[in-house]
């Protein structure tokens, strides 16, 4: 009994030190989020042309939404164009696409079925038209974006970047607690874990929806990603190949989200196994690279790939802080445990209001705990079970409803 009673303080001060590192580096980049502007001003250059492509698996609910959202871009009509790719649909998606003057292309392939395989086939088809294009931008199908987008894309292009992150949120916070979370997440993740990389210079990575290359990087590598997290994993790989990403915080777009948690159930666990996958994949060749070479934006990239999920890292403070007010062998450890805690409220109060959350998102804060619980069940499931392999629809709901 000495030897298990002496062993859990030692368990408790290991836990907490894992901790205190991983929300150490957050603070770090809530702190030099501060110091970069949130969006440049001013229009950007108009010479650009621009391939704008929208994977689309059953999208007919919210697809037309994306497309006349498209056909408004503050951009040259001549210097862009959509095409949609319509994979292994069973429903009118490709004809909500071509109805709203998009170039479709209808894929049937039940053999090598995702995001990533999409693309890869869409790129080859846009290849084959002729067509010069300088850069390519990917849309969510259920997204809407900001009429400005391609202007600040274009600024960055002509900056000589390559590899550019725009802002992916959530349209519709108001309609759920799922969706007031999720919001609250993409504040942190999306926005302002990226400003802060701008800031000192890291790679910001990719999150999916509103990703934007050069002609160069397509020429170079296609789409070469087809894991459940293609977009991190391709992220990855331009990284690797000194193609660091950059965010855009004035390229706006945003994704509607299931109102309630349980509704993105699926969603949730494809990214957390898509997550774990990438990271059991790449994070040795980016430390092993990082040392070699003295990189510090790859040992960083490597860094937050091991960096548990939000929901983990608080369920961790809970469990930290509980275990300290359970009897006397830890009652020391307390005030280390408020520290803590106040150190992680700190960076979740910080990006909600550099991102000027709406008043429902503050309030689901008071349903954290129990999302807590639910995603550290979830993200057993994913360090359990194996990881699906096809493209996984969640269920899309029609704003108000």
């Amino acid at each position: 009994m000495g030897g298990i009673a002496g062993a859990y303080p030692i368990l408790y001060w290991a836990t907490f030190a894992l901790l205190a590192a991983a929300i150490a580096y957050l603070l770090v980049l809530t702190a030099a989020a501060f110091l970069t502007p949130a969006a440049t001003k001013g229009g950007g250059p108009t010479h650009f042309r621009f391939a704008l492509l929208v994977p689309a698996h059953n999208e007919e609910p919210l697809l037309g939404e994306l497309l006349r959202s498209l056909n408004a871009l503050d951009y040259p009509r001549d210097r862009y164009r959509v095409f949609v790719v319509a994979d292994n649909c069973t429903d009118a998606t490709a004809a909500i696409a071509r109805a709203h003057g998009a170039v479709v292309y209808e894929r049937a392939d039940s053999e090598r079925r995702g995001k990533g395989h999409a693309l890869q086939w869409l790129l080859e088809q846009v290849a084959a038209r002729g067509e010069e294009h300088d850069a390519f931008v990917i849309f969510d199908a259920d997204s809407l974006v900001a009429p400005d987008f391609l202007q600040a894309m274009a600024a960055e292009l002509a900056r000589g970047r390559e590899a550019l992150q725009g802002h992916y949120s959530v349209r519709n916070p108001a309609e759920g607690t799922g969706a007031a979370l999720r919001f609250a997440a993409y504040a942190l993740v999306n926005f302002l874990r990226p400003l802060g990389k701008n800031a000192l210079g890291c790679a910001t990575g990719l999150k999916g929806n509103g990703m934007c290359f050069s002609a160069r990087v397509i020429a170079r590598h296609g789409w070469s990603a087809h894991s459940l997290a293609e977009d991190a994993e391709y992220g990855v790989k331009l990284l690797l190949d000194q193609v660091p990403v950059h965010f855009v915080p004035g390229a706006r777009v945003w994704a509607q989200m299931p109102p309630a948690v349980r509704q993105s159930e699926s969603q949730n666990l494809r990214w957390e196994a898509g997550r774990l996958l990438v990271a059991r994949r790449c994070v040795p060749t980016l430390l092993q690279r990082a040392l070699r070479r003295g990189d510090l934006v790859l040992l960083e990239a490597a860094l937050d790939l091991m960096i548990p999920p939000l929901s983990t890292l608080a369920a961790g403070v809970l469990l930290i802080a509980g275990a300290a007010w359970l009897g006397p062998p830890l009652a020391g450890a307390r005030p280390a445990a408020l520290l803590l805690a106040a150190a992680l409220t700190t960076h979740v109060v910080a990006g909600l209001a550099r991102v000027r959350a709406p008043a429902v998102v503050w309030r689901a804060l008071g349903h954290v705990p129990a999302y807590c619980l639910w995603k550290l069940a979830l993200y057993a499931r994913a360090l359990l079970r194996k990881p699906p392999s096809a493209w996984v629809r969640t269920r899309r709901f029609s704003p108000g409803r």
